[in-house]
């Protein structure tokens, strides 16, 4: 949305441009009859308004049209969508935001059109002087644009290059260096409309000569017309390639992290967290195609004095599961008594060999760390995922201290 709004007032700028520039005798015409410059363009900016107030009632009944398509194709074909969605409904705030965007997207996109049409002199434009569009690029322009664009390009690097990857320091690089070949189009055009021109000037005679020049003469309008295709798809181009590796690292950390075929989960429980009776797992043992079932369990328990969760599972089979990445110790050192940490719970102070009291409604027992294990280079939908929390401790342990038997998740392959 944000690509097609920005693309789309590049549109809206140029198609004012070139048709103010048609009418710049009617509207010296109209000075000539006591218009004011204000007027003139108070009216092209209603003209913007109007435009915009009709293309936004257009594109609404289409994106509605399009939501009601979709969402009865997804209702068809899943009966579970069937059951928890309805119908389309468009709110009054919806029309209402849908006019203030269309409608604020024309009105500033043709006010810099209509101020510059309106700066004309009257007699100059009577006389035939064609409206220019095009001003020698400045010296100021050249430098603003070239120090934009490369500190687009370094955020982008710095944002490509971290561990992990922070994607809004690419999305902002990415928005800074369109920004500034957008200012530096005017400067480059000139060159690139001779360089890029050449061969169509040798392979078409004077045609290809004339239109060369003629790119080559206007920069500013040769900028403005190319430079709005060039950023839509620089950006679509981004996102296309943001989402491809979200996607690709999303499917590579599932992919070093889970280990299982199956992976079961209650439905429901309202406000508490769903859970399975512990026979689940035990009927799921005894049946010959699984080779291994690994049951987590999960409470509500103080730790170390703040509010925080603690999870239980066989560790002598989670591994088979799950892959963790632990930095310190080794999960197979997690005997009666021990506990796992989370880096980002161990940053509080826990570390090899503290202890750490844990406090649930069914009682309190002191734990010494064991392993750290860090999740941090997994992304956000992993994570979710997980079926471990900040603190990893033994069954044996965790029936001691008295949390809900209900289990959370089992895993199976």
């Amino acid at each position: 949305g944000v690509v097609a709004l920005f693309a789309g007032m590049f549109l809206i700028r140029n198609t004012f441009s070139i048709t103010l520039a048609s009418r710049t005798r009617e509207l010296a015409l109209l000075r000539c009859l006591g218009a004011s410059r204000a007027q003139l363009r108070r009216s092209v900016l209603l003209e913007a308004s109007v435009l915009g107030a009709v293309a936004s009632l257009a594109g609404l009944v289409v994106g509605v049209g399009l939501a009601w398509g979709l969402g009865g194709l997804l209702r068809s074909t899943d009966e579970a969508i069937a059951e928890v969605t309805g119908g389309v409904r468009v709110l009054p705030r919806t029309v209402l935001v849908a006019l203030a965007v269309g409608v604020g997207t024309a009105v500033s996109s043709a006010w810099s059109p209509a101020r510059r049409a309106t700066r004309v002199a009257p007699v100059t434009a009577l006389r035939g002087d064609v409206f220019a569009l095009d001003r020698r690029a400045s010296r100021a322009r050249a430098v603003l644009g070239a120090l934009l664009a490369l500190a687009g390009v370094g955020l982008v690097l710095a944002g490509a290059l971290g561990d992990p990857v922070d994607s809004s320091y690419l999305l902002a690089g990415t928005v800074a260096t369109a920004v500034g070949v957008l200012v530096l189009g005017p400067v480059l055009a000139r060159v690139l409309s001779r360089l890029l021109g050449a061969p169509i000037g040798h392979a078409r005679g004077v045609v290809g000569q004339l239109a060369r020049d003629n790119a080559a003469r206007s920069p500013r309008r040769t900028s403005a017309t190319v430079l709005p295709l060039v950023i839509g798809l620089a950006l679509i181009g981004f996102l296309t390639t943001l989402a491809a590796g979200t996607k690709a690292t999303t499917v590579g950390g599932f992919d070093r992290t889970f280990h299982a075929d199956y992976r079961l989960g209650a439905i429901g429980g309202g406000m508490h967290l769903p859970r399975m009776s512990p026979r689940v797992a035990e009927r799921l043992a005894g049946l010959p195609e699984l080779a291994t079932v690994v049951a987590f369990q999960d409470t509500g328990a103080t730790v170390a004095g703040r509010e925080s969760g603690v999870t239980a599972v066989d560790l002598g089979r989670v591994g088979s599961v799950l892959s963790l990445n632990v930095t310190d110790g080794a999960l197979s050192e997690l005997t009666s008594g021990s506990i796992a940490v989370n880096r980002r719970a161990a940053a509080d102070g826990a570390r090899i060999g503290s202890q750490v009291t844990v406090r649930t409604p069914g009682g309190t027992r002191t734990f010494t760390v064991r392993a750290i294990y860090d999740t941090s280079d997994l992304g956000d939908l992993v994570r979710q995922e997980l079926p471990v929390g900040d603190h990893l401790i033994s069954a044996a342990d965790y029936r001691r201290l008295g949390g809900d038997p209900g289990l959370t998740r089992i895993y199976a392959m």
